[in-house]
């Protein structure tokens, strides 16, 4: 699943699905987006964080990781931060997932 969050805090979702292994549905029940860092704006910086995460039984997320970001550093925290409030309809195993969140300037 791509994700965009714009300058203006909007969201897109892009078609791309990422679920592992086909065992986990990813039927999110909420996805809030990450906010566009002031600095980057300002600095007008652009960049993409891919990140990987784990979803228990009853839907929330216990586990993100970056897995790469460009720029490094720069839009990792919000991102990281914006995926453990993600919510997703209970499953009888959990599961995890992979979605890229681009940040672009509009």
């Amino acid at each position: 699943q791509r994700i965009v969050a714009d300058a203006r805090g909007r969201k897109k979702a892009a078609s791309a699905a990422a679920a592992s292994g086909g065992k986990f549905s990813p039927n999110a029940i909420s996805r809030p987006h990450p906010p566009y860092p002031s600095s980057a704006r300002a600095s007008r910086v652009e960049g993409t964080v891919v990140v990987r995460y784990t979803v228990s039984q009853s839907g929330s997320v216990t586990g993100v990781s970056v897995l790469s970001a460009s720029p490094p550093g720069v839009f990792n925290s919000v991102t990281v931060s914006a995926v453990r409030n993600w919510r997703f309809r209970p499953s009888a195993s959990g599961g995890s997932g992979m979605t890229t969140i681009r940040f672009k300037l509009r």
